[in-house]
């Protein structure tokens, strides 16, 4: 597990609308590459950068772009199954 900051998006899950947490995996603010030390970062239009989820309810991840401050390029990972023992 490594250090991340938490992006307040007050978005759902994409799939089945719970709440979830989106985290920066890459995050650039006028330039400069925002160092990870599990902040609140809330968007705003001088920031790009990556972010990902996952959502325990529907067991999917996400990962999107951030540009200009704004989420785009959603994109969906396969459900993880669960490993029988």
């Amino acid at each position: 597990m490594g250090v991340y900051n938490v992006i307040d998006t007050k978005t759902l899950c994409p799939k089945c609308h719970k709440p979830v947490e989106w985290q920066s995996k890459h995050l650039i603010y006028d330039g400069f590459v925002l160092a990870n030390l599990l902040e609140n970062i809330v968007l705003n239009e001088r920031m790009e950068g990556e972010m990902h989820t996952f959502c325990d309810k529907c067991k999917t991840g996400f990962d999107a772009d951030i540009i200009n401050g704004q989420i785009t390029n959603i994109e969906y990972r396969k459900p993880i199954k669960k490993l029988k023992y």
